[in-house]
């Protein structure tokens, strides 16, 4: 499942330290890693290219695994009592920004803020499939997606 982080994404030999000890450094080589982070469906899910290239790959991928566990579990949107749109909302836990730090300094455009900002990542999900429940996005640190399934089994 992991392996040595690629160079296209850092040059792993000029930040690593076994001790752990040195500044701005990993301890480890190792990683886990999207292949092509970049290859997302934009029209498939109604974004222009231009949204989508200032979209959070981590917000990119939301949308499509939500999207294959709804298509994987034969959801018929408004067909059973338990499957009305009204009655589903969206609850993520998620705890890091980095794509948001990382894309700082470039041009700041219309679609920094909901591409970016953790906050929306739920509701896009919610807005994209039109789930009219809570759109909850939870950042406990390493207990977000507990949190996140915590939350959503007592609400």
């Amino acid at each position: 499942v992991h392996r040595r982080v690629p160079p296209d994404r850092f040059d792993v030999d000029a930040h690593y330290d076994p001790t752990g000890k040195g500044k701005n450094t990993s301890y480890t080589p190792y990683g886990c890693f999207i292949d092509e982070p970049g290859l997302f469906d934009a029209r498939f899910f109604n974004m222009s290219p231009r949204e989508a290239y200032q979209t959070d790959p981590m917000g990119r991928l939301a949308l499509v695994t939500a999207y294959e566990a709804l298509e994987m579990s034969g959801f018929v949107p408004d067909r059973t009592p338990s499957s009305m749109t009204d009655r589903i909302g969206t609850f993520y836990g998620q705890s890091s920004d980095d794509w948001r730090q990382v894309n700082a300094a470039e041009n700041i455009d219309t679609y920094y803020i909901p591409g970016n900002i953790r906050a929306f990542g739920p509701g896009r999900i919610n807005y994209y499939f039109k789930f009219k429940g809570p759109s909850y996005n939870v950042d406990t640190a390493c207990s977000s997606s507990f949190s996140a399934i915590q939350l959503a089994c007592t609400s």
